[in-house]
């Protein structure tokens, strides 16, 4: 677009005024978007009927197979507990789970200070569950890097029941 503009800013440089060539270059800006977005009267005066079908569409629709693998298959292991907590930056997660964090610390991608993750630790007295191994979780500094303190009460406190597309559910030692 920018070389399109230069072309008639170069050859029409004497004959117009930069003014025109502003209007023009508006005009073409407001065409491709009209192109480009599938504009149509139609959909405004559907907007309502279009927004409640869209409302109730299932989870599925909107997210990877991965996540809806972890929700099908961590019904067998999560069905009675209370809360999950995440150890993970997939803070989506807690959604499609339709569960609570078991922490006030469900976004793990802010706990970062030594007192902070020993306050995370004590509130996981209750915690049964943990999700960890997200997609994101690299995204950033690694979390066993990251959150040291967390990351070797886990591995001293949880182990690994199963692997669901990536995901790792760790279930509290006896």
């Amino acid at each position: 677009f920018f070389y399109v503009l230069k072309i008639i800013d170069d050859r029409f440089k004497n004959n117009l005024n930069r003014r025109n060539i502003e209007y023009f270059s508006i005009i073409i800006i407001l065409f491709s978007f009209y192109l480009n977005l599938n504009f149509n009267l139609k959909n405004i005066s559907s907007f309502n009927e279009r927004l409640s079908t869209y409302v109730k569409y299932d989870d599925s629709k909107f997210v990877q197979e991965d996540y809806i693998n972890l929700v099908s298959n961590s019904k067998n292991f999560l069905s009675k507990a209370d809360c999950v907590q995440l150890y993970t930056n997939d803070v989506g997660i807690l959604y499609l789970l339709r569960k609570k964090n078991c922490t006030k610390y469900y976004f793990v991608w802010s706990v970062g200070s030594s007192d902070t993750q020993l306050d995370m630790i004590k509130e996981m007295n209750n915690t049964n569950f943990i999700i960890s191994n997200g997609k994101t979780d690299n995204w950033d500094v690694p979390l066993n890097k990251k959150l040291y303190l967390i990351d070797e009460y886990i591995n001293k406190n949880f182990e690994e029941v199963t692997d669901i597309s990536g995901f790792k559910i760790l279930e509290r030692n006896n």
